[in-house]
């Protein structure tokens, strides 16, 4: 609920990285992060490994620690088993608004949104090569052209209404256009 002077006060979390076996510590972070917002984000990198049962853990966390709109996006880590609609479909059954290269409106902000991916976002492209996403690179390519036109117009669409966009940062090094993993609202 935005508060009397009409602000929406918005939280971003990325990398959560939930895991079958998760950490404690969790729901704390969870229901700490949505006292303090009118609105949480989830930036990506959600599960650990793309299973549908982290995402099904996760899920119940959201249910229990947070009492606000919920909006994210799938980072990579999301699609490592190969299996992304059913950790998107699980969290959105659970009330977790997830974005795809579309926009929703909450609490009279537009949000637009676009995966993340190994390979970064534009012409920010990380080095195909080595690292723990080695498995995924082969598809990094493809995922960083279309993070960078995939929102347009949803971008465009939400920024009728003030909007924020969300991306998880992927492997951007260097920045594009500015720090990617700093949240933040631009007027339209």
């Amino acid at each position: 609920m935005p508060r009397e002077d009409g602000r929406v006060r918005l939280g971003a979390i990325a990398d959560l990285h939930y895991a079958k076996f998760p950490e404690t510590g969790m729901r704390e972070m969870l229901t700490q992060a949505a006292r303090e917002c009118d609105v949480l984000l989830l930036c990506g990198d959600l599960t650990d490994h793309g299973l549908p049962e982290e995402a099904q853990g996760l899920a119940r966390e959201i249910h229990s620690a947070v009492g606000v709109p919920v909006v994210g996006v799938l980072g990579n880590h999301d699609f490592e088993s190969g299996k992304p609609e059913e950790v998107k479909a699980v969290l959105q059954e659970s009330g977790v608004r997830i974005l795809d290269g579309d926009a929703c409106e909450v609490e009279g902000v537009g949000f637009a949104g676009i995966k993340g991916f190994c390979g970064g976002f534009g012409n920010v492209l990380s080095d195909p090569g080595g690292g723990h996403h080695q498995g995924l690179r082969a598809r990094g390519g493809e995922r960083g052209a279309e993070a960078g036109g995939g929102a347009g117009p949803a971008a465009r669409a939400a920024a009728d209404r003030g909007a924020a966009l969300l991306a998880h940062p992927g492997d951007c090094r260097g920045g594009a256009a500015g720090d990617l993993s700093v949240p933040r609202l631009e007027p339209p």
